[in-house]
């Protein structure tokens, strides 16, 4: 009877290994059904859950079962489609998305990662709808003659959205519009001579209709900011060290300035998230939320004991 019972398991655990692997495979590079808002539920069973949750899909923990057949809310989409939900016991777990069922549709959110998208209101309205939602800088006038793709979707629904200059920038979704592909026309062939042959284009070379400007300074690299996003983790807490006129500089090409940062100078962060492009969400006691460059911030040690002023809010 033991044979018998230990057959039986590894045969279920074969089968098991097989559906993860088929539904992996079905669901590589397919866009996410999931939008910021959508409510949803784990409805698979446990075992299905935890073989779906790898180290590509940020691995299982074992508080994630109480959460199982529980509604929750998304609140971020990730740049492979993985699913941060935020659950009424004030967990949020990475899901991967197989494991999802959509509840009911959100309404905070019509983008998905990888749309092409662009401003279509007047500069002043830009700018007062960005209030709240990442500010606005001078530098961000290349996004008003420029397409851009979406890369990512914080918590508050914010956009982040990535510029031919390889400049990167946060955005109320009221701004911003989808840029659909255009037809597809079929011409048939003519006889006669083939084109004289023409330069490839290049990755610097302007398409019509936009602007590409001088990529930034190299200070401001992607390469800095991932040696600089290397030293922290989720859960660090931080505390800016630098005068207002440095932050205010590196903060281009890293979702920007706005007002409410000058209030968090000084004061001692949590980590939250890092995103893909190794910026950092940081959270603070009188509910500020910003997201900076890597560059800007000093981790604070465990010895150091921070003031009522600057302790950690959640």
């Amino acid at each position: 009877m033991a044979a018998e019972e230990l057959v039986r398991t590894l045969f279920a655990g074969m089968v098991l290994e097989e559906m993860v692997q088929q539904l992996s495979t079905e669901s590589t590079n397919q866009r996410s059904d999931f939008c910021v808002g959508d409510i949803v539920r784990i409805d698979l069973d446990g075992e299905m859950v935890k073989a779906l949750h790898d180290d590509k899909h940020g691995g299982w923990n074992e508080e994630i079962v109480f959460c199982l057949g529980v509604v929750g809310s998304v609140v971020s989409i990730l740049s492979n489609n993985d699913v941060r939900v935020s659950y009424p016991n004030d967990k949020t777990w990475r899901i991967n998305p197989i494991a999802l069922t959509k509840i009911s549709k959100g309404e905070s959110s019509k983008f998905s990662i990888g749309d092409r998208v662009k401003l279509t209101l007047e500069l002043e309205v830009v700018k007062t709808l960005q209030t709240g939602h990442g500010g606005w800088t001078d530098t961000m006038v290349e996004t008003l003659n420029a397409d851009g793709e979406v890369i990512g979707i914080d918590s508050d629904a914010d956009i982040r959205v990535r510029y031919p200059s390889g400049n990167c920038w946060y955005f109320n979704p009221a701004v911003l519009s989808i840029v659909e592909s255009p037809p597809v026309v079929d011409v048939p062939p003519r006889d006669t001579a083939p084109p004289a042959a023409t330069t490839p284009p290049t990755a610097t070379t302007p398409l019509k209709g936009h602007i590409i400007p001088d990529p930034p300074p190299q200070e401001f690299s992607g390469g800095l900011a991932s040696n600089e996003a290397a030293r922290f983790r989720v859960g660090d807490q931080i505390r800016i060290d630098l005068e207002e006129k440095t932050v205010r500089r590196l903060q281009q090409g890293h979702g920007g300035w706005n007002e409410q940062m000058a209030g968090v100078l000084g004061a001692t962060g949590l980590i939250v998230w890092i995103d893909d492009d190794n910026d950092v969400e940081v959270h603070y006691l009188d509910g500020k939320k910003c997201f900076f460059n890597p560059a800007i911030l000093t981790r604070i040690q465990k010895d150091d004991v921070p003031t009522d002023r600057e302790r950690v809010g959640s």
